[in-house]
């Protein structure tokens, strides 16, 4: 593949849908290759593909390779993933994979429209997260709290090539490391063992050198309740982990601007 990063197929066998994704997606103008369960061509088209299209048929178990292979590229790189599959299929991938789950931009069933599907794909490829910062112009300081080490490395995967990014894996690590190094913001998880986020958030409050630290919530609670106590310790923000690498860059922006 070449020029703009294109699309592969990824599925355990070569179906009709993925010859008509194919046949519509080139005749669009977009590069696309069907790789199947290749692992060794994912990674040979690693640096050139923009979308991973994964169809998914009752067979996600026979999909854990590729699946594996497809986690070890998005971690540098600023691929989107697609899913197509049933309801109940989409949920076994959810619970099975849910770190690959959370960086998956768009979920559909069988029997969606292809045109457009081919329209969200090309502005999808046409619109992809801006080129990594230099080291040397890297200017902020990010913190990482959460107790899921599997989902804080990868997180910072997706934002180390724009920010100076730290990662912790509970409360007090948390305050020793904020009360030693300067920070510009903290990423917070807010169930966590033994001291939970919104006490590490007002713990911060309470003390003169961690007051003013900028914090904002990332975290897979997203039931009013919960927010609705967050949001009154008045934190910089509230993302939930189904946020895509995208999402969360976007927000970076808009929150740093």
């Amino acid at each position: 593949m070449s020029g703009m990063r294109g699309l592969v197929i990824v599925g355990s066998t070569d179906s009709i849908l993925a010859r008509g994704l194919k046949n519509k997606l080139s005749s669009s103008g977009i590069n696309v290759e069907y790789v199947g369960t290749d692992t060794v061509r994912l990674k040979e088209v690693k640096e050139s593909t923009g979308i991973y299209l994964i169809e998914l048929r009752e067979d996600v178990d026979d999909l854990q390779y590729v699946l594996g292979r497809i986690r070890e590229n998005i971690m540098s790189t600023p691929a989107r993933i697609i899913v197509i599959a049933e309801k109940d299929d989409q949920t076994v991938l959810k619970r099975k994979h849910p770190d690959l789950a959370t960086r998956v931009t768009d979920w559909n069933e069988h029997g969606f429209d292809m045109d457009e599907f081919s329209k969200y794909v090309r502005h999808a490829l046409e619109n992809e997260v801006m080129e990594p910062v230099k080291e040397e112009d890297k200017v902020r300081n990010i913190l990482i709290v959460d107790d899921d080490p599997t989902y804080a490395k990868m997180v910072r995967e997706w934002i180390k090539d724009f920010y100076h990014v730290s990662v912790v894996v509970n409360a007090m690590q948390a305050i020793n490391f904020m009360n030693t190094h300067q920070l510009d913001l903290v990423l917070l998880d807010y169930e966590m063992p033994v001291v939970s986020g919104p006490q590490v958030f007002e713990m911060m409050k309470n003390e003169p050198e961690t007051c003013n630290i900028p914090v904002i919530f990332l975290t897979g609670v997203g039931d009013p309740a919960s927010v609705s106590r967050v949001i009154a310790l008045k934190p910089a923000g509230y993302m939930l982990k189904s946020a895509t690498r995208e999402d969360l860059l976007n927000k970076l922006i808009d929150f740093f601007k």
